[in-house]
């Protein structure tokens, strides 16, 4: 092995183990889909890459499906290298090889230059401080839901992942049927109680792969990879029905709301707004066909 590498090794930084105790290491998404998320790091090995099957995933088009590892000692040593990947791993600039480089508290690892992150060690003061900065950026506070923005990022990672990979793409929008009557008999307590059961019916039906976002007031859309369109059809009619059984209680008789449903797969040279647009659409047919139903052709 070189002298200098040597060297680097030697000059590994550590913490002392009441530092360890009170401090963890953690990545923060600088530049890239998401940015503020905070990626903690356990002992062990983390591979980062497009794949949905690393560790970390990041889904760009400059990032290779395995791009970089980082390997986290139990003495407090983090490390990161190149994968072989096809634009490079850079450590404060600096490209990377396939040999280990110790990283320090504020260094910034680049993948491919489209991703950033920084490397930092947090307290759990520190931590709970940056992830609720990051969920106040990405959540709709009322419901849970991720918030417009989020969907828009994860919309087109998830179009740009079906084209190469060949997988199926489906959208459904929903709006709660005359919630402004809801709001008029009930309050907007109530109000806001059915729009925290509905987004909980739908964090519920389409599971932890969907992304489930608040887009308006009483408004919805769920990004449901790996779905065809008669498979999404399917879940919007599960959803539609669990939502009419819902029993929302007021100060008198228990009110119930309904959802109208529009539903849309990815098809060729569709971009991401027309698979929006298109389940949108759908959307407002169904509720002029009567509300309470889902349209999806």
């Amino acid at each position: 092995m070189p002298d200098d590498q040597d060297t680097l090794i030697q000059r590994r930084p550590k913490l002392t183990s009441s530092q360890s105790a009170r401090r963890q290491p953690a990545l923060v998404m600088l530049l890239g889909p998401q940015v503020g998320r905070v990626y903690r790091l356990k002992p062990g090995r983390h591979s980062i890459g497009r794949s949905y099957s690393r560790d970390i995933t990041v889904d760009e088009d400059g990032v290779s499906r395995t791009h970089a590892i980082l390997n986290v000692d139990d003495e407090g040593g983090v490390s990161v290298s190149d994968a072989g990947s096809t634009n490079g791993t850079t450590l404060n600039r600096e490209l990377l090889t396939r040999f280990p480089r110790q990283l320090k508290d504020g260094d910034r690892v680049s993948l491919g230059g489209s991703v950033t992150f920084k490397f930092v060690w947090l307290d759990a003061l520190e931590e709970k401080i940056t992830v609720e900065l990051y969920d106040s950026a990405v959540r709709d506070p009322l419901t849970g839901a991720w918030n417009r923005r989020y969907l828009d990022v994860q919309l087109h990672a998830e179009l740009s992942a079906a084209r190469r990979r060949g997988l199926e793409l489906s959208m459904l929008a929903l709006d709660l049927d005359h919630f402004k009557q809801v709001n008029d008999q009930h309050g907007h307590a109530v109000g806001d109680q059915a729009l925290r059961a509905v987004s909980e019916a739908l964090i519920s039906a389409c599971g932890e792969a969907a992304t489930v976002a608040r887009v308006g007031g009483e408004e919805f859309a769920v990004l449901l990879p790996g779905h065809d369109l008669a498979q999404a059809t399917e879940l919007a009619e599960r959803i539609r029905a669990a939502v009419a059984a819902v029993q929302i209680p007021t100060e008198r008789e228990a009110a119930q709301v309904t959802v109208s449903l529009g539903v849309a797969s990815l098809a060729p040279e569709m971009s991401a707004q027309g698979l929006y647009t298109l389940a949108d659409a759908r959307l407002y047919q169904a509720k002029a066909e009567g509300r309470d139903r889902v349209v999806s052709r």
